[in-house]
């Protein structure tokens, strides 16, 4: 590498560069001097790059070794965290499930004991007389020993956000805002037509944008 040769190369190439970002194509001399402009501009890209091309090959080999080394315990290591990562995941949303069925189960019995408690409570109040009184307040029932309250699932020195998936079940009943064009496919389609006036597809439109290329030099 040279760095007089470097300064050269980028003093000239951004010389082009600042006439290229002022340039207005508006008439047949603009637009010429468009296309010159486009070719000295890929001659100098080109250059630009083959002069950084043996230093980035010794980096990359550089890179390659250290990326070796570094794998050495990462690929190992990795595979382990997103295994224990993946099943922890599938526990909890298992036991979340667990929780909240039984916290509903207990939400029901609670309010359950209440009503009867309310119930017995209404008769007591109903009734007259010191015996039928007695008999009311026995049929009162104690305070339902519902045992501990669930708790919420978790693990040690980790947390989790939600993350919600989907899968396809009718392609039919997809709203078209969730569709979307496969870019790739037309793309191959228009490549492999060779006659460009026969391009037809049921709700696209095909326009020929032409691209500046630089003429080859004889």
């Amino acid at each position: 590498m040279n760095e007089n040769q470097e300064i050269q190369l980028e003093n000239y190439t951004l010389g082009l560069l600042r006439q290229a970002e002022t340039l207005e194509v508006v008439d047949q001399d603009s637009a010429d001097a468009a296309g010159v402009l486009v070719a000295a501009l890929k001659s100098k890209l080109k250059e630009w790059e083959a002069y950084w091309r043996e230093p980035k090959e010794k980096a990359r080999a550089a890179h390659v070794l250290l990326c070796d080394r570094e794998g050495e315990v990462s690929k190992r290591v990795k595979p382990a965290i997103a295994r224990l990562s993946e099943m922890a995941s599938a526990w909890i949303y298992v036991e979340r499930e667990k929780f909240r069925k039984a916290k509903e189960a207990r939400e029901r019995a609670e309010w359950e004991a209440n009503r009867k408690a309310e119930e017995a409570e209404s008769k007591v109040e109903a009734v007259s007389g010191f015996e039928g009184m007695a008999t009311a307040i026995a049929e009162i029932p104690p305070p339902a020993d519902l045992g501990p309250a669930p708790e919420a699932p978790r693990v040690e020195d980790a947390q989790f956000r939600d993350h919600y998936v989907f899968e396809v079940e009718d392609y039919d009943l997809v709203p078209r805002r969730f569709l979307k064009v496969d870019d790739e496919a037309v793309n191959n389609y228009i490549h492999e037509t060779k006659d460009k006036a026969s391009l037809k597809v049921p709700g696209l439109k095909f326009t020929n944008k032409p691209i500046m290329a630089t003429r080859r030099s004889r």
